[in-house]
């Protein structure tokens, strides 16, 4: 994921932070599950198969 991102992903859950939306714990577990999901090979970014192919099998 690029750097922006997450620099945009830390701003926005500190803000949640500070107004007491979230607790702590909180924050840092959706930071990792958030960051965990972005960080997909191109591949599934391009809405591809492993196998290069895009046509949906169903």
């Amino acid at each position: 994921m690029d750097e922006v991102q997450k620099d945009v992903l830390c701003v926005l859950l500190q803000a949640l932070l500070d107004r007491g939306l979230i607790s702590g714990d909180v924050c840092g577990r959706a930071r990792e599950k958030v960051l965990g999901t972005l960080d997909l090979p191109p591949f599934f970014r391009n809405g591809e198969d492993a196998d290069g192919s895009s046509e949906n099998p169903c």
